[in-house]
């Protein structure tokens, strides 16, 4: 088989794209748009001139109701995720990945930020799509050297580029180059400023919209799709900086404006776009934008029957080839959506549930309103021969005077209020909502139903609406955020070649990739940001207690309850446990005391049983054998049974003559 050809190749990225789910004008396209507009609230098409014309916002109502939580559980603590070993030896590298990632996700990158647009495209467009890549930059450090010789400059230069210099003589003996005998002359000297360009990578996330990822119609997910792209704008300044042919970018088309430069989804979401943005474009040619798509695809470019993958970027309508490049990592994005469907990649929005509600609740408010104008305006049947002026008549306003020449000339037509059908109508049309979501002002703490009013009634309906944010948290993260933090151990144990100090809990920690198994499992605790703070320190100082009381028994250390401690300042809303409580090192090695003796127990002599041995000074020697000793008074009974009296404690009996075995032998005597 032959080798593919470049024009071949260009055919079959333009199918691909052509045929994809995301396409413009497909199906896809055209229901996320429509989204977008129920929830900005947009009119539906059907309105009358001089009717009511008010939009219900219940998809906006809903989606701002969800993602609170979604946020909540997914950043109430300082780890989203954490990497469970694989092996013994992958025990310390996934407690250091851990941190390491998590650091990348909210530090280095806007984490708050990134999970909140990502859960809300997923809300309101099917999936929201975040991508993650390793970023290869450069950091210019300059430095200013004075009175350099030639070797130095020499050695200088070897590591930096002159951007700067000055030339000038000083006597040889300045830098001790005059020998005896020799004449003190001058030499030349250089006052230079060196910059260095030190390679610095990094690891960027950014959430893309909708209508800029496509992915082959028959792939059920990222990782088995035929082919996956980001189509994006980008001027031709952006495309030369980043090292692509300046001849070639020079002679792409620019697709600045018209259709080919719009999408429909782009319009339904900022409705303030039109073509008359991008007038006087072509005056500023470095800024003019073409379409570049950046491929992941399955192709056989070798010709030996085996597709591989390949990392295709093409820009503007005629696919022209800027890069093709073997690919032997992971496609760098990752996909949530609120709503799976089997067996298909693209599920369904909270949008796709709600917007047929939104516009039968829409359409009884108008209903409801006009009613309202109605009975407030109704019309009027007049005896036209007995009105002295028309234009009275058809002049409405409030407290005018209408005169007549008979009365009952004017008689208003009555029409039937149906107000309180109509308010009935859009409570059951919540209900439905409600079902559907889970979603309702009484599961968010804001309703006033009686039925509910007591605390275990409240708290039935919220976790009733709970489980079904749970149940969409749940999907979440064993899908996208799953693969988005799997994505970021993988790129840093191949891209990152150096150790990086990264400040984590006041602490100044290195960080070095390179011998992390890029191949951890990820663990994530979803549960953990469920419920309100008091729940959460409820929990946490209930959960204390018992660790106390397992500290007292020997199976709880320090350190475990300084994670419960950890978790109580993060529940009270502060930051940083080590700025309130310090776990010195003798701590963290005190053994755990032992557990206490029963009551009315004799102590324990030195070198009794359980204690030490004795160490002290010299015994004195033996005495020779006396009388016996006569038995020591009679211990006190212990308790028996129910606080029976008079019932020995056979264990209490045995460690007792033990210890008084131990004293007669120290002090040369025996038992009587």
């Amino acid at each position: 088989m032959d080798r593919i050809s470049n024009d071949e190749l260009k055919s079959l990225i333009a199918a691909e794209l052509t045929s994809s789910y995301s396409r413009t004008g497909s199906d896809l396209s055209a229901q996320r748009a429509e989204n977008m507009e129920y929830y900005l609230g947009e009119k539906f098409g059907n309105e009358v001139e001089g009717r009511s014309q008010v939009v219900s916002t219940d998809v906006a109502d809903t989606v701002e109701w969800i993602l609170p939580d979604l946020i909540r559980i997914f950043s109430s603590g300082d780890d989203v995720v954490s990497f469970a070993p694989q092996g013994e030896e992958d025990i310390e590298a996934a407690k250091q990945a851990t941190d390491y990632v998590n650091y990348i996700w909210n530090k280095d990158n806007p984490g708050f930020l990134n999970f909140y647009t990502w859960f809300k495209d997923a809300l309101i467009m099917k999936n929201g799509f975040i991508k993650i890549w390793w970023q290869e930059d450069e950091e210019i450090d300059g430095e200013a050297y004075e009175g350099l010789t030639e070797e130095e400059l020499a050695y200088v230069s070897q590591d930096g580029d002159i951007v700067a210099s000055t030339e000038y003589q000083v006597p040889r003996s300045k830098y001790g180059a005059v020998s005896d005998g020799d004449v003190d002359g001058l030499m030349t000297v250089y006052d230079v400023r060196v910059q260095r360009r030190v390679p610095k990578g990094r690891i960027d996330v950014e959430t893309i919209p909708a209508e800029e990822f496509y992915i082959s119609t028959e792939a059920r997910s990222i990782e088995d799709a035929r082919m996956v792209a980001h189509r994006r704008l980008r001027t031709r300044s952006e495309l030369i900086q980043e090292g692509y042919s300046r001849d070639l970018v020079e002679s792409l088309p620019s697709e600045a404006s018209g259709d080919a430069y719009w999408d429909e989804e782009e319009l339904a979401r900022n409705t303030l776009l039109n073509e008359n943005n991008w007038e006087g474009a072509e005056n500023n040619r470095a800024m003019e934008t073409i379409w570049v798509n950046e491929c992941y695809l399955r192709v056989d470019m070798d010709g030996d029957g085996i597709a591989e993958m390949r990392q295709i970027t093409t820009a503007g309508p005629g696919h022209d080839i800027l890069s093709n490049e073997p690919w032997d990592g992971p496609r760098p994005f990752a996909s949530v959506t609120p709503v799976i469907m089997p067996h298909r990649f693209y599920g369904r929005a909270v949008a796709d549930l709600i917007k047929d509600l939104q516009l039968i609740k829409s359409t009884i408010l108008r209903q409801y309103l006009d009613g309202l104008y109605i009975a407030n305006n109704p019309r009027q049947e007049v005896v036209e021969s007995n009105i002295v002026e028309p234009s009275e008549i058809l002049t409405s306003k409030p407290g005018g005077i209408v005169r007549v020449k008979e009365r009952g000339s004017i008689n208003p037509i009555q029409v039937p209020f149906i107000g309180d059908a109509a308010l009935s109508g859009m409570e059951y049309i919540d209900q439905i909502r409600e079902n559907r979501t889970g979603v309702s002002p009484r599961t968010q703490g804001l309703g006033s139903n009686p039925l509910h009013a007591t605390a275990t009634g409240e708290q039935m309906l919220r976790s009733a609406a709970q489980s079904k944010v749970e149940l969409i948290a749940r999907v979440f993260a064993e899908t996208g955020v799953k693969q988005a933090f799997k994505l970021i151990l993988w790129l840093v144990t191949h891209y990152q070649n150096k150790e990086r100090i990264v400040r984590l809990r006041n602490k100044w920690v290195p960080m070095d990739p390179r011998g992390w198994n890029a191949n951890m499992d990820v663990d994530i605790s979803v549960g953990l940001g469920t419920g309100d703070k008091q729940q959460q320190l409820g929990n946490a100082m209930a959960l204390l207690e018992v660790q106390k009381q397992a500290f007292e028994a020997g199976f709880a250390t320090p350190e475990n309850m300084m994670n419960t401690v950890e978790i109580i300042i993060n529940a009270m809303g502060f930051k940083g446990v080590e700025r309130f409580f310090t776990l010195s090192p003798q701590m963290s090695q005190m053994p755990a005391p032992p557990p206490q003796m029963p009551p009315q127990m004799p102590p324990q002599m030195p070198g009794g049983p359980g204690m030490p041995p004795f160490v002290g000074p010299p015994a004195p020697p033996p005495m020779p054998p006396g009388p016996p000793m006569p038995p020591g008074p009679p211990s006190a009974p212990m308790p028996g049974p129910m606080g029976a009296p008079g019932a020995q404690d056979p264990i209490q009996a045995q460690m007792m003559q033990a210890a008084l075995a131990a004293q007669a032998a120290q002090n040369g005597g025996g038992f009587g």
